[in-house]
C-alpha cells in the first residue's frame, strides 16, 4: 500500500511536535485532527513502535511517553543524576528514586477506576512520612529479606535520609537538609510537567498530565504491583508502630 506524502508528513509533524512538547491537545487543532485521520495515526503508531515510545489519547489529550527501556528518549541514571545537583552518588539517585515511589504512592493510593487519593501533600507532611517509612522497615529485623523482595537497598536509604539536617541556619533548600534533597527532587517533577510546587502555602499538587499517566499508564506496569505492595507493607508497619 502506497503513503500518501501528505498523511506521511502530518504523522512526522505530530510525532516532533510530541517529542518537542510531551503532548498535544485540542488547543493545536490542525495537527489534534491530523491524530484522529486513521492513515495518518497508523502511520504514527508504525512510527512509535520503531522509536519504542509509547503514543495514546486520553480524553482529549495526545501523550506520548518512552517505554520503560527507552534509552533514547528516556532518562537514564547518569541524567537523572546530572539534573539533580552536581557530585550526585548513586546514594543519592536512590533516594531520589525513592522519594518519587513514596510521593507518587501518597497521591494515588485509592482502588477502582481513579487511584487518586489526595489533592496536594504538604512538604513538612511528605518530610515526615520519608523519615518514619524508612525508620519503621529499616528497623524489620528480616530488613534484608525486605531488600532482595523489592529490591530497594532500605539500609543505606535510611542512612542517606537519616544523616540529613531537619534545619538548616544558611538556607532551606540546602542538600545537607531533608528539605533541601525533596525540593530537588520536586524540582525534577515540576520540570517533567508531573507537580507544582506552591510556595505560599508550601505544599505540592500533581499535573493533569501526571493523573493521565498514573491511572492510564503506570497502573498498567508489572512494576506498580510490586510498589503497591511495598507500601501497604509499609503503612502496616507504621499502623503497627504507632500503636
Amino acid at each position: 500500500m502506497m503513503i500518501q506524502s501528505d498523511k506521511l508528513t502530518n504523522a512526522i509533524d505530530l510525532f516532533n511536535k510530541l517529542l518537542q512538547y510531551g503532548h498535544i491537545d485540542t488547543k493545536d487543532t490542525e495537527l489534534y485532527n491530523s491524530y484522529l485521520d486513521i492513515e495518518t495515526y497508523e502511520i504514527l503508531i508504525k512510527i512509535a513502535e520503531t522509536s519504542n515510545v509509547i503514543i495514546k489519547k486520553i480524553d482529549q489529550t495526545i501523550y506520548l511517553l518512552p517505554n520503560i527501556d527507552n534509552e533514547l528518549f528516556g532518562f537514564s541514571d547518569k541524567e537523572i543524576k546530572e539534573s539533580l545537583y552536581s557530585g550526585t552518588t548513586k546514594e543519592d539517585l536512590y533516594l531520589f528514586q525513592y522519594i518519587v515511589i513514596i510521593i507518587l504512592g501518597k497521591f494515588y493510593s485509592s482502588t477502582g477506576d481513579n487511584p487518586k487519593l489526595l489533592t496536594h501533600i504538604s512538604i513538612s507532611d511528605l518530610i515526615n512520612h520519608v523519615t518514619s517509612s524508612l525508620a519503621v522497615v529499616n528497623k524489620e529485623e528480616d530488613v534484608d529479606d525486605l531488600e532482595t523482595a523489592y529490591d530497594i537497598n532500605i539500609k543505606k536509604l535510611f542512612t542517606k535520609w537519616d544523616g540529613l539536617l531537619t534545619q538548616d541556619d544558611i538556607t532551606k533548600a540546602s542538600l545537607k537538609t531533608k528539605r533541601g534533597v525533596l525540593q530537588r527532587t520536586i524540582r525534577f517533577l515540576e520540570n517533567e510537567n508531573l507537580v507544582n510546587y506552591y510556595e505560599n502555602e508550601d505544599i505540592i499538587k500533581t499535573t493533569k498530565r501526571c493523573d493521565d499517566i498514573m491511572k492510564s499508564f503506570f497502573l498498567n506496569y508489572d512494576r506498580k504491583e510490586k510498589i503497591y505492595e511495598y507500601l501497604e507493607f509499609q503503612r502496616g508497619l507504621m499502623v503497627d508502630a504507632n500503636n
